[in-house]
């Protein structure tokens, strides 16, 4: 139902987009995780759907606002003005995922940059999201019968691992495949460099950052970035909450680091 309620509303997207005779002078975001090939590996349950997003409705989606008018801008370029003149979109892939790198076709056939934030811990150790290997468990068995994917990320990233292999076994954690790897070191550096690739962070572990200490925070943000800027030559100026969890605490730390 989850999967139904994300395609309508994209559905949507896509059709106001078409049908708009003008748009309102605004920054849209649009927050992505992983690109599928083709509905049969998103519905494969191998990996959490996230908005169930193939291939071809990416596409979709940049060629008609790309008709439309509508301008694509980078991270940086939110910094030009506080009141933007004409509608622009910002594309956002969060998480770090391999699958992420279908996405540069798409970028270069119309010329449109992307922000791809990046949590460094699953690419360092080459481990699936925790939430990955929760889901496909709950697809095809019952051994995690009587927990919930919401309750689990109350939980730290660690406690979600040790939990899962427990339950698991040992190998819980290895990807299973391209649908939920995440980038490997050389992928990242190399993907990086490209001129439409903009590369933000996503804290090293994935916490929810109100759940977490202030130093906590501070060791999530600064950890992410020396990776990332060891790895790409990059230091990230812009930093997307994991789960969207925020407040106005997190956001004083975030400005102090």
């Amino acid at each position: 139902m989850k999967r139904l309620l994300s395609e309508a509303a994209f559905r949507w997207d896509l059709w106001r987009a078409r049908m708009s005779r003008s748009s309102a002078p605004a920054w849209r975001v649009y927050m992505f995780h992983s690109l599928f090939a083709n509905e049969a590996e998103r519905d494969s349950g191998l990996a959490f759907p996230h908005e169930g997003i193939t291939v071809a409705q990416f596409e979709e989606f940049v060629r008609i606002n790309t008709e439309r008018g509508i301008r694509f801008i980078s991270p940086e370029q939110l910094s030009e003005t506080t009141s933007p003149k004409q509608p622009a979109i910002l594309i956002t892939f969060d998480d770090g995922y391999a699958n992420n790198r279908r996405a540069l076709p798409i970028l270069e056939k119309y010329q449109v940059p992307a922000l791809f934030c990046i949590t460094t811990q699953n690419i360092e150790r080459q481990r699936s999201f925790w939430w990955d290997v929760f889901y496909r468990e709950k697809v095809k068995g019952d051994r995690l019968k009587g927990y919930s994917l919401e309750e689990r990320k109350t939980f730290s990233p660690e406690k979600n691992e040790a939990f899962l292999i427990e339950k698991l076994g040992p190998d819980a954690m290895n990807p299973v495949g391209e649908v939920d790897r995440p980038f490997s070191i050389g992928e990242l550096t190399a993907f990086a460099q490209h001129p439409l690739v903009h590369i933000g962070n996503h804290s090293h572990r994935h916490p929810l950052f109100t759940s977490i200490s202030e130093e906590m925070m501070r060791e999530e943000i600064e950890n992410s970035q020396a990776l990332l800027e060891a790895w790409t030559g990059i230091r990230p100026t812009i930093f997307a909450y994991p789960n969207g969890s925020c407040s106005a605490i997190t956001e004083r730390v975030m400005r102090d680091c």
